[in-house]
């Protein structure tokens, strides 16, 4: 191993570089695929929420138990029903295992942050497509059927 390798995975288990979880910090499978995800705006319809509100959103993995894995996460955008993030990250993700997304938006609070709304997106066939735009529309999260606001991303396989 190379004194480059010692370093990055000493620096990797004090938790620098992003942790064990980090870009450097983990090892790639070889079925994984590199998905380059860019989250571009959103928007709240829904009117319990004022212009007061400070929303972001989350992505997570799911897999075959249901069971979130969150990798995503943007910034908070202050006061705003509109939101822009223009962010981006690239994931590995094995998409013989993965064939779903979860896709959140909330309402940062003081001390915590509350459900604006979710959305779940199938990804089993993104491998035939080389990029995806999209506006997904999130849901209340006590009723399913109410559309409370939407997040316009793209996904592209790399």
């Amino acid at each position: 191993m190379s004194l480059m390798n010692d370093i990055i995975n000493e620096q990797t288990k004090q938790g620098n570089l992003g942790g064990k979880n980090g870009t450097l910090g983990k090892k790639s499978s070889s079925s994984d695929n590199i998905v380059n995800f860019f989250i571009i705006t959103g928007e709240i319809t829904d009117s319990s929420f004022d212009n007061s509100v400070d929303p972001f959103v989350r992505i997570g993995t799911i897999d075959n138990k249901e069971k979130i894995k969150w990798f995503l996460k943007t910034p908070v955008r202050n006061n705003t029903k509109k939101p822009s993030w223009s962010y981006e990250i690239n994931y590995d993700i094995n998409l013989d295992q993965i064939k779903k997304l979860s896709i959140e938006m909330h309402h940062k609070t003081l001390l915590s942050s509350k459900s604006i709304g979710e959305a779940t997106i199938d990804i089993s066939n993104i491998e035939n497509q080389s990029m995806i735009y999209e506006t997904i529309q999130i849901f209340d999260p006590n009723d399913k059927s109410k559309s409370v606001g939407s997040v316009y991303l793209s996904i592209e396989m790399k």
